[in-house]
């Protein structure tokens, strides 16, 4: 046999695999170094029968649970993950966050810091946002994140572009403070919070801060003054918010 497949040039393996298949040499399968063999087919008896034991035995993993023969069947954990996989329930489709009817509809707002200057000034920016468009509506820079600074920013912003309906803000003291939380309620515009911890449904605010500080960061870190980094922020505004 050896002679023969290597006067062809044929594996030796090939031909203990042709020889494994072959009903007439069954009596050679011991002998056989074929890569795999033909197990059952797994019925549905035995699927429910691994999906009952998982049930009662929920700590128990895929492995654990192929150590155990359901019906006369030996499995592996691979089959048993795929039949634990199939028995999950389907997945509700998911639904959106906010539904945007027209422009000015929803704001997001979120505090940026775009610099701390030599003399320890810090220097922030505060993004507003249309959902429905993805346009930066302000690009004045402030010097501190409290609530006046952000309803004087806002405040200009409404006399530019109108006021939206709702305001998505973050948890920041600034939004949660009185003199900002009256003027919107006194302007009938509806604020949303989002959940600590989940900055996603902030994700127009967020995702714009991170375009910005990929894009302006080196030639805003350049710059001395308030005025120059208020420079540079206006003029990179209309290309990254725009």
């Amino acid at each position: 046999m050896i002679a023969i497949c290597q006067q062809y040039g044929i594996a030796e393996s090939t031909f203990d695999y042709w020889l494994s298949r072959d009903s007439t040499h069954q009596t050679f399968e011991n002998l056989s170094r074929a890569p795999h063999r033909t197990y059952p087919k797994v019925t549905q008896a035995v699927k429910d029968s691994v999906v009952a034991t998982h049930k009662a035995n929920p700590r128990l993993g895929c492995w654990r649970l192929s150590l155990f023969s359901d019906s006369g069947v030996q499995l592996s954990s691979v089959t048993i993950w795929h039949i634990l996989s199939e028995a999950k329930p389907p997945k509700s489709p998911s639904q959106p966050l906010y539904i945007l009817t027209r422009f000015h509809h929803i704001w997001f707002i979120d505090h940026c810091h775009l610099r701390t200057l030599p003399t320890g000034q810090k220097v922030y920016s505060l993004i507003v946002v249309d959902g429905m468009s993805r346009v930066l509506l302000s690009d004045e820079v402030i010097l501190s994140k409290n609530a006046r600074d952000a309803v004087k920013v806002l405040l200009r912003a409404f006399a530019r572009w109108g006021r939206p309906d709702e305001m998505i803000r973050d948890n920041a003291k600034a939004f949660e403070s009185y003199l900002f939380t009256h003027l919107l309620g006194a302007l009938e515009i509806k604020i949303r919070q989002t959940t600590p911890g989940c900055p996603w449904e902030n994700a127009d605010a967020e995702s714009l801060i991170g375009t910005l500080r990929a894009y302006l960061y080196p030639q805003i870190n350049r710059q001395k003054t308030v005025g120059s980094v208020g420079a540079v922020y206006a003029a990179g505004r209309y290309t990254v918010g725009q």
